[in-house]
């Protein structure tokens, strides 16, 4: 699977994203640490491709992870976060941007079963359940794109 980002917030423009992060009418935006998380380093890269690295470098929080990000808008230390989407699109609240591909083209989770002679029996199973049409809708509606 493949998972995008996304802005999410009460001061996100779900149109348009860009206009809401060039406008800076938000305090502060909530990252996950570049340091521990690989949507921390896409978030940085997108902020970088946009040109704002200057203009929003005094408005980030690094928090320690994705949900660490999102639980800071939760608790309205934020306003708005960059996470990804499978986070934010099921809640159906109006408050998500999903960046589109031209800007991010989403990171990719892989998954994969290790043929031994000792492996868990339901690791099977699992993989069987994760390739299940139903699954994989289900994971599309939840902001989830199909691998490449």
């Amino acid at each position: 699977a493949v998972g995008p980002l996304a802005v999410y917030g009460a001061a996100v423009d779900p149109k348009d994203g860009v206009a809401t992060l060039r406008a800076q009418g938000f305090s502060k935006l909530a990252v996950a640490d570049a340091e521990r998380s690989a949507y921390g380093v896409a978030t940085g890269e997108l902020i970088d491709d946009l040109g704002l690295s200057d203009a929003l470098k005094d408005k980030l929080v690094v928090a320690t992870d994705e949900l660490d990000a999102l639980a800071k808008v939760d608790k309205g230390e934020c306003q708005l976060a960059i996470v990804p989407l499978g986070l934010v699109r099921p809640r159906q609240d109006g408050r998500v941007w999903e960046v589109p591909e031209p800007l991010h083209a989403g990171l990719p989770h892989a998954v994969g079963l290790v043929q031994r002679k000792d492996a868990h029996p339901r690791a099977r199973e699992f993989l069987d359940f994760l390739f299940d049409a139903a699954t994989q809708q289900l994971l599309a509606e939840s902001g989830w794109q199909r691998g490449r």
